[in-house]
């Protein structure tokens, strides 16, 4: 009797065992989005992506898990994904501050001024606390200065007027030549001509 008390034991300690580790991977959203901003502001930005898409295939429509996903791949330097987590997050929630400036962020290293401007000057001026958004925007202006004062490439004159050197086509000299042998009689050399026009 005792050894079949022991063995039921030993069995439900080995399943508690087995169950163990699998409790501690069954993860909430919200431990995974926690564990994610950690890894993310620690600049481990592999493991916070590999977090927040474990817990985006839990909730997919988490608007804070997409903007912290967009700013752990502009940590990762993958611009496509970073703007695809920032456009996803605004297509959920439009006044999103956060995603505006993630996309104003992906449209300045893409070098796209035009675009990254407007975005960075709303959210400044919708939160002027923001710093980040304030450099940001110093940033972009800084950029477009330097590309406006940039010289263009001069065009030199020597260049305007030096055009490459062309022989002139002989064939049209060469045919008149062949015609007016023939017609004067001279076939055989008439011929010549005419085969060097072919060469």
């Amino acid at each position: 009797m005792r050894r079949g008390r022991r063995l039921s034991f030993a069995a439900c300690l080995i399943l508690a065992v087995a169950a163990a580790p699998a409790a501690s991977l069954a993860q909430t959203v919200d431990e995974l989005y926690a564990s994610a901003v950690k890894a993310r502001q620690a600049q481990h930005f592999d493991e916070a992506a590999d977090l927040l898409r474990r817990a985006l295939a839990l909730k997919p429509d988490n608007a804070d898990a997409l903007v912290q996903l967009g700013f752990a791949e502009l940590g990762r330097n993958n611009l496509p994904a970073a703007r695809d987590a920032f456009s996803r997050a605004l297509s959920i929630a439009p006044t999103y501050r956060d995603a505006s400036f993630g996309v104003a962020e992906v449209e300045f290293r893409s070098g796209n001024m035009d675009a990254a401007l407007p975005l960075a000057e709303q959210v400044a001026e919708v939160d002027p606390a923001n710093a980040d958004a304030a450099k940001l925007v110093d940033n972009i202006r800084k950029a477009k200065r330097a590309a406006a004062s940039k010289p263009k490439p001069a065009v030199t004159a020597q260049a305007v007027m030096k055009k490459p050197h062309r022989r002139p086509d002989p064939v049209p000299g060469l045919m008149e030549e062949g015609r007016r042998l023939r017609q004067a009689g001279r076939l055989p050399e008439a011929e010549k001509v005419y085969r060097r026009a072919l060469r």
